[in-house]
C-alpha cells in the first residue's frame, strides 16, 4: 500500500466506526474509550466492551473496507466472525485469546490483498471456521 492511502483508509475507518457506533448505539464509557484510541490499530481494550454482536458488526464493517480483498467477505468468513462472537457466551475460553484470533483474522485479511497465487478465500476461512469449531467444541461443550 502506498502511504498517500493511509489517510483515506483512516478517514474510511473512521467513518466506519462512527456509522456502527451510532447504528448499534454504543455506550458513552465507550465511545470515549475509541476516541482516546490514537491509531486505528491500537485499540486500547475499546473492543472487549462491545456486545458480541456489536463487535462482530464492528469485525465485519472494517473487513469491509478497502483492506479486505473484496467489498464483501464470503459466506465462510462471516461464519468464522460468528463463530468468534459465540466466545464470548462460553465463559471457560479466555477474552484475551478471543481477541487476539480477531486480530489474527484481521491480519490474514491484510496479509491477502498482496499474496498472489493463495488458495481462495472460501477454502481458508472453511479451513480456520472448522479448525476454530474443533478446538473449542471440548472447551465450550458446543
Amino acid at each position: 500500500m502506498l502511504l498517500a492511502e493511509e489517510p483515506a483508509r483512516t478517514r474510511a475507518a473512521a467513518g466506519v466506526f462512527e456509522a456502527r457506533c451510532l447504528a448499534d448505539d454504543w455506550p458513552v464509557a465507550v465511545r470515549s474509550c475509541f476516541l482516546a484510541t490514537r491509531a486505528v490499530d491500537e485499540p486500547r481494550g475499546c473492543r472487549a466492551r462491545l456486545s458480541p454482536a456489536q463487535r462482530t458488526a464492528l469485525t465485519l464493517a472494517l473487513a469491509a473496507q478497502p483492506a479486505a480483498p473484496a467489498s464483501s467477505l464470503p459466506r465462510p468468513c462471516r461464519d468464522y466472525l460468528a463463530l468468534l462472537g459465540r466466545l464470548d457466551q462460553c465463559g471457560a475460553f479466555p477474552p484475551r485469546a478471543r481477541a487476539a484470533l480477531e486480530q489474527a483474522f484481521r491480519d490474514f485479511l491484510r496479509a491477502r490483498e498482496n499474496a498472489e497465487g493463495s488458495p481462495s478465500l472460501d477454502a481458508q476461512c472453511r479451513q480456520m471456521t472448522d479448525g476454530l469449531q474443533q478446538a473449542v467444541t471440548s472447551i465450550c461443550g458446543w
